[in-house]
């Protein structure tokens, strides 16, 4: 058998074993009257979807509550954190259900929106490429805030803004930083994926600041070396790639 016909098989049998975990429920929340339970699934389809089960009905049809946004391909970012996590499911990626709003905010991609529960108002933020770790504001829901190219940003629903928070990205030229991400090796060996986080209550004059822990805030890899990944089996990825990896001396 030559490389090529090699290659396909593996594709093949890769293919086939993917389809028997396809469509697999995932990620259960149950509301907080107990009467529905939210989970996703790509059921019938190539991405996730969010879907919901009326607990107290004896039919236990799935509703679809949010699509996935059409033709959404992750970013180079977020399929190196889904490797790190483990996890290599399309459409919406995440989602967090916020009891004390009864509404749900969920993560597509490089985009995230806010759905309520009992109604169909769909709050949308404005996208960001290689954006990475949505988190809301936890007393909004018009305020979220990510990671994208190294730097934390600001997304503003109502005025469809975005705000730069962090500028590392001017500093990469001097050496290599990044704020709001934990290290590789923090990903990699402690499941430790976000780099910063909200001030649970408000403080003065009803203001939230966003902190990051100083051992996180800025991560040098510099020193770190680099080395070179090729990508045979990738046709829609041919170049070659040289991430930084710790190894021991």
């Amino acid at each position: 058998m030559d490389l090529t016909a090699c290659i396909a098989h593996c594709r093949a049998v890769q293919s086939s074993y993917s389809k028997v975990f396809a469509g697999v429920p995932d990620k259960f929340n149950f509301t907080s009257d107990d009467k529905q339970l939210l989970f996703l699934s790509s059921f019938g389809a190539s991405a996730n979807s969010l879907y919901s089960i009326d607990l107290v009905e004896n039919n236990k049809e799935w509703v679809k509550m949010l699509g996935p946004v059409p033709q959404q391909q992750l970013s180079r970012s977020e399929q190196l954190l889904q490797e790190r996590m483990r996890t290599f499911s399309r459409g919406i990626t995440n989602y967090k259900y916020l009891a004390g709003r009864d509404s749900i905010f969920a993560q597509d991609g490089t985009n995230c929106s806010v759905i309520q529960r009992h109604g169909a108002l769909v709050t949308s933020f404005p996208s960001l490429p290689n954006a990475v770790d949505f988190q809301l504001c936890p007393d909004s829901t018009t305020l979220a805030a990510c990671v994208c190219d190294g730097d934390i940003w600001l997304l503003d629903a109502t005025k469809g803004e975005k705000h730069k928070l962090t500028y590392t990205s001017d500093l990469r030229s001097q050496r290599k930083i990044s704020a709001g991400q934990p290290a590789f090796v923090t990903q990699e060996e402690f499941d430790r994926f976000t780099g910063y986080w909200w001030q649970p209550t408000a403080g003065v004059n009803g203001k939230y600041s966003i902190y990051m822990r100083r051992w996180m805030k800025q991560t040098c890899a510099s020193s770190t070396p680099s080395i070179l990944v090729l990508r045979p089996l990738r046709t829609t990825t041919t170049h070659p790639r040289e991430p930084r990896m710790p190894r021991p001396h």
